[in-house]
């Protein structure tokens, strides 16, 4: 007997696909148009809401995490992810300098973010290299 998926709903789309949490409509189009043209497939996404959604829908190799975000805080996202899916790398990528502690994100880079650090960090997160 061949067993079927029940949960049809979550996609892998590829080993380079990274899931962008940015409410600023300018940032995460910039991050879109700078991940793409490095290979990544990218869905962005404006609230905690659409975050958790998405999570739940996709498989992603990455999340790049902005904090502020107008329906809550992304440290609620980082604090599930963190119980949920242990191994995925979060980057949080924002202009606060507060304290994450417990929490613990793969690596964290303050806005503006330097095209070079940024793409590095996301290819040794998920073992890959640059095109």
């Amino acid at each position: 007997m061949i067993a079927v998926n029940t949960n049809a709903r979550v996609k892998l789309r590829t080993a380079r696909s990274l899931l962008v949490v940015e409410d600023d409509p300018d940032i995460a189009m910039a991050l879109q148009d700078l991940l793409e043209f490095e290979g990544f497939h990218v869905d962005c996404v404006q609230t905690c809401r659409r975050a958790f959604s998405s999570i739940e829908q996709n498989i992603y190799n990455a999340v790049l995490l902005d904090l502020g975000l107008p329906d809550g805080d992304g440290c609620s996202i980082l604090e599930k992810l963190q119980v949920s899916h242990p191994s995925l790398p979060v980057i949080v990528l924002t202009a606060s300098n507060r304290d994450l502690e417990p929490l613990c994100a793969y690596a964290r880079l303050s806005k503006p973010w330097k095209r070079e650090e940024l793409c590095g960090i996301l290819h040794r997160a998920i073992g890959t290299t640059s095109f």
